[in-house]
């Protein structure tokens, strides 16, 4: 009887370790955030764990412009007769833009010409009155002042034609040497607008032409972070294509005075989506090189921190074994344990640079104990979005 009692006991005992043990997993596997079902495990993208998926979060978005415009319309008095450029072309200074017709200039030559010949003659007619008013009337008479001072009144005035259509007469004659009109700058033609030639409405420029090599960098700002940004502020401009080529500048002006089109696309940070106004404004660069004319750069305040280049992960997703170091790592949907090449170690940020193994589109998981070779991998992500964790 005492010995089935102790084994009674004794089962007993097993039992209630068994459960202890059971519920000691099940809180680690639920309280501490494992995956829930047995074999899986949750992983992520290398990108989002180094947060390096968020690009430059307090960056805005810019675009490489001219500094100077050229806009150009015709004399109203005069007609086009041909355009020697089109849109997107690049011209040279001196280079001919368009020419006027030479047959209407002549046609207004001529008529001013003619009109002067008649002022002259009007002159001329004036002071012959003048010469026979002297003559046959009496000079100690009101009507001989009053009618002299209305001669040589007449006379003033028409020498003030004279002067106004020889100014005309000029500027014609000018015009006919200069029937081609040339650019003055190096660039390239921005737009052309034919219609304006002709009825210019003081709104549509006839021909405008960006100046060459005079850049700078167009960005938006919103009206609620406009207090983190001042004119002379320090930028760094940074390659869209290759994060590690930029380039250093300053902001020269903040455009207070108008705000800027297409708000939702000016920032390209914590406050996308907001409602508010932004404006533009305005970073000039030491040196363009490289640069060209319309390209999409983002643009950075400049505190002097030389960023980092390369692949750099936390040391807690890092096991160190035999001077190896490891990961869990994601291949063909299950776990494995895979060797990665370390680089420099960061010691501010308790980073080591990753230079061979492990690229920032592998999926890792955190290597807690209970993760093995093989378990089933499922993405974190795919699981927030699907409910697949609570």
């Amino acid at each position: 009887m005492k010995k089935k009692t102790g084994l009674i006991i004794a089962l007993a005992v097993v039992l209630l370790a068994a459960a202890g043990f059971a519920g000691w997993w099940f809180f680690l596997r639920e309280g501490a955030g494992a995956p829930k079902a047995e074999g899986d495990v949750y992983v992520d993208r290398v990108s989002v764990i180094t947060g390096s998926f968020m690009g430059r979060p307090e960056a805005y978005a810019g675009v490489v412009q001219a500094q100077k415009t050229m806009d150009i319309d015709p004399d109203a008095s005069k007609k086009v007769a041909e355009i020697y450029v089109e849109e997107g072309q690049e011209v040279k200074a001196g280079d001919p833009l368009f020419s006027y017709d030479r047959e209407q200039i002549d046609l207004e030559l001529q008529s001013a010409q003619l009109e002067k010949e008649g002022i002259e003659n009007e002159i001329a007619m004036y002071q012959s009155q003048i010469t026979e008013w002297q003559k046959q009337t009496k000079k100690d008479t009101p009507d001989y002042l009053l009618g002299l001072q209305e001669l040589e009144l007449k006379v003033r005035t028409a020498q003030y034609n004279l002067t106004l259509k020889d100014n005309q007469i000029h500027q014609i004659e000018k015009s006919l040497e200069n029937i081609t009109v040339t650019s003055e700058i190096d660039g390239t033609v921005k737009s052309l607008n034919e219609n304006a030639a002709q009825s210019y409405d003081g709104q549509t420029h006839f021909l405008s032409i960006l100046q060459a090599g005079n850049y700078h960098i167009q960005c938006k700002v919103s009206e609620l972070n406009m207090s983190a940004i001042y004119e002379g502020m320090p930028m760094r401009v940074v390659s869209r294509v290759d994060p590690e080529q930029f380039w250093n500048g300053y902001v020269e002006k903040i455009d207070r005075e108008n705000t800027a089109e297409d708000p939702q696309q000016g920032w390209y940070g914590p406050e996308t989506g907001t409602s508010a106004t932004y404006y533009y404004f305005y970073v000039v660069l030491d040196s363009f090189d490289e640069l060209m004319l319309g390209q999409h750069v983002f643009v950075e305040p400049d505190d002097g921190f030389e960023p980092k280049t390369g692949l750099w992960l936390s040391e807690d997703f890092l096991m160190i074994e035999d001077e190896k170091a490891y990961v869990w790592a994601e291949k063909n949907g299950r776990i494995e344990k895979r060797e990665v090449t370390l680089g420099d170690y960061d010691e501010d940020l308790f980073e080591y640079e990753i230079t061979d193994g492990l690229t920032a589109d592998d999926y890792i998981a955190y290597p807690e104990e209970n993760v093995a070779p093989g378990m089933n991998a499922i993405h974190y992500s795919d699981a927030m979005m699907g409910g697949g964790m609570e």
